[in-house]
């Protein structure tokens, strides 16, 4: 029994230890590690690989960026009677289905630390729908506006309270406006005009800030929808795949906003959209248990209800009066008339010598007084941007009018090209620069004040068309003519050398730009396949038939006006057999009376015709004989074989002459032999 007792306290002690390092160690909490202690834990929820479990630490820590509200008391909190509990409530609630869907699809934040605005946006679309009674409908409100021009934060991190001030007070138009880029971006690239057609709340309060209770989000749920609230992200929530969440395991990675969309006594859960994509979680969505709520994870602190919709604003803004200045200056106003008394606007101007005297910001009806410095130089324009809509202030010039020279006006170039300069002048203090309507090949860097020089580079001509261009200098046209490439033109190689067998071969013909040519040949054995003719560099592709004479061969090509040589080597020396008579029949001979006849073998060939050997082959071989081998026989000459017919006994006989040779294509020839022998002398006693 002792020994059992120290066993059962071991293993306490190296559990206990197991699970200290996976709550407390970031390290060593792997996937696995991680579903093995949900399994001995009986945790309601699974974790699994998803798509943020395939991100780097880093960059899982960017999906958290919640900076939390500092408490101090004096928040807006919705009254007493809603945080009490609700008997009537139902078991549970879903906005995703009730009385339809007004719950807009799971976006993603991707690598920009901006929950805090996807989590705010999600609540103003959700609560746009239920203001408008449309259920399923995919309103997509433009999460990138808040980040670049809501003042609540950026990619590194903001804060649901001053997100929902700018909804409230300015609200966000729909998401092509401004698409989501995943970074900091600049206001100025959102649609124009987009104040004048955003969709707003008329106000927002805390349903709870650092004690939030199960029935204050279950009642406040109920009577406003879905809720922005925030939470602790532990390590082990990154893995979450499905179940009801409960913190398990690993270290803190920081703060998050989320919106609340339901909740299920059944499994004491709330159901909450996020904003890591579907691939993450329940198809992006999670349940997480009601006691999260008191757990490290402070699941619900900072809880906000929107509380109605805002009218959409529309505004009327009168042009600049006036809007036209003398050079001395002035000043002039602007009116602003919005569509209710509620809607914001504000006023800026976007150039220093024109200044926003009054009226930079204001609610309702409005007067925007600017002022305009006196100008010392050329005349300009501006603009006012006023409640989204863009106005012009012109102003008259200050200083005396510049004229301007050049000299020379125009200049000519040869094809290849070269560098040169213009002379200005100018007054003292006229500015001008030099600009090429001609970049591609005619570049000029030149600016000054007053009395000066532009330098200019023309670039070399690569076709045969002659070219002009100019550069305007001040108000004055400098104009820049330049000759064509003349035609020249060289082919490679300029001659080739074939065997007799022939085959293909090209000629590389290498011409400006522009300069036409053609290919041509008159020779039979020969032929162009293509590249007959081109323009600029190209390529003549040819083919030489097979030379089957004894003799070599040479011709010419004409391409692009040159001449190309193909010589050829003759075909290789060889020999051609040849026997007359073809076979030989001896007729009646008697067995007394041999008789002979020849065999002409000729060499019809170009080479040597070398006799091997001669031989008679059959059954009645031994009555024929054969003398007079031939040995060489040159091109054109021949040589005689003698063939005897000796018969011994009666009858018809028959054999083979074979004559062996060098000729491959004819070896060996065969000559049939015949005769019949006789008993007596048939032509005589």
């Amino acid at each position: 029994m002792g020994k059992k007792k120290f066993f059962l306290i071991g293993l306490a002690i190296i559990s206990f230890c197991w699970f200290q390092s996976l709550a407390f160690g970031q390290e060593s909490l792997g996937l696995s590690d991680l579903q093995y202690t949900l399994k001995i834990r009986g945790a309601r929820w699974e974790a699994g690989e998803n798509s943020m479990t395939r991100l780097s630490p880093e960059e899982r820590q960017k999906r958290v960026g919640l900076v939390r509200p500092v408490h101090t008391g004096t928040e807006p909190m919705l009254s007493s009677e809603t945080q009490a509990p609700v008997v009537e409530l139902p078991a549970s609630l879903d906005w995703r289905n009730n009385g339809g869907n007004y719950v807009t699809p799971i976006r993603n934040q991707g690598g920009c630390g901006d929950c805090w605005a996807f989590a705010t946006t999600a609540g103003l679309e959700s609560n746009t729908l239920m203001a408008n009674h449309t259920p399923g409908t995919n309103l997509d409100l433009s999460e990138q506006v808040m980040v670049s021009c809501g003042g609540a934060g950026s990619c590194s991190g903001g804060s649901i309270d001053t997100a929902s001030n700018f909804i409230k007070s300015t609200g966000l138009p729909v998401e092509s406006c401004y698409p989501y880029t995943g970074t900091n971006g600049a206001c100025s690239n959102a649609c124009a005009n987009w104040q004048s057609s955003t969709y707003r709340i008329s106000s927002w309060q805390y349903v709870a800030t650092t004690q939030p209770t199960v029935d204050g989000i279950k009642n406040a749920l109920s009577n406003y929808g879905p809720l922005v609230t925030t939470m602790a992200v532990y390590q082990d929530f990154f893995s979450y795949q499905s179940g009801v969440y409960h913190y398990v395991a690993g270290s803190l990675a920081g703060y998050h906003a989320v919106l609340i969309i339901g909740y299920d006594d059944v499994d004491q859960c709330f159901v909450v959209k996020n904003s890591w994509g579907t691939g993450w979680g329940e198809s992006g969505f999670f349940q997480i248990a009601y006691s999260e709520l008191t757990s490290p994870v402070g699941f619900g602190d900072w809880t906000i209800a929107y509380v109605g919709t805002a009218p959409s604003c529309s505004y009327s803004v009168s042009q600049p009066s006036p809007a036209s200045f003398a050079a001395s200056g002035g000043s002039g106003s602007v009116y602003v008339t919005p569509s209710t008394s509620t809607c914001p606007w504000t006023a800026v101007s976007n150039a220093t010598w024109v200044k926003i005297i009054s009226g930079a910001s204001g609610t309702g009806n409005g007067t925007v007084t600017f002022s305009v410095n006196p100008n010392t130089g050329t005349s300009r324009t501006t603009t006012l941007t006023v409640a989204g809509q863009t106005l012009s202030v012109t102003q008259a010039s200050g200083a005396t009018p510049c004229t301007y020279s050049i000299n020379p006006a125009q200049v000519g170039f040869i094809a290849a090209g070269g560098n040169g300069s213009v002379g200005v002048t100018a007054g003292s203090g006229c500015p001008w620069t030099a600009k090429s309507n001609a970049t591609s090949w005619l570049t000029t860097s030149g600016s000054g004040s007053g009395t000066g020089t532009a330098v200019y580079s023309v670039a070399a001509n690569g076709n045969t068309s002659p070219r002009t261009g100019t550069i305007t200098i001040a108000d004055k046209t400098f104009t820049v003519t330049q000759d064509g490439l003349p035609c020249t033109y060289s082919i490679s190689p300029s001659s080739q050398s074939f065997t007799a067998t022939g085959g293909p071969g090209f000629v590389t013909v290498t011409a400006p730009n522009g300069c036409t040519w053609t290919a041509s040949s008159i020779l039979g054995w020969a032929v162009v396949n293509s590249g007959n003719s081109g323009s600029g560099n190209g390529q003549v592709n040819y083919t030489v038939s097979a030379n089957s004479t004894a003799s070599p061969r040479t011709g010419n090509i004409s391409v692009a006006g040159k001449t190309f040589t193909i010589t050829q080597t003759a075909a290789a020396a060889a020999p051609s057999i040849s026997v007359s008579p073809t076979s030989l029949n001896f007729g009646y001979v008697s067995i007394n009376g041999p008789v002979a006849k020849t065999v002409i073998v000729s060499n019809k060939g170009t080479g040597d015709l070398t006799i091997k050997s001669v031989s008679i082959s059959g059954t009645y071989a031994q009555q024929f004989r054969q003398t007079g081998n031939c040995t060489t026989v040159a091109p054109g000459s021949s040589c005689t074989i003698t063939v005897t017919f000796a018969p011994t006994t009666t009858g018809t006989k028959s054999a083979t002459l074979s004559v062996y040779s060098n000729d491959s294509a004819k070896n060996p020839v065969s000559i049939p032999l015949y005769g019949i022998g006789l008993g007596y002398n048939r032509y005589g006693p």
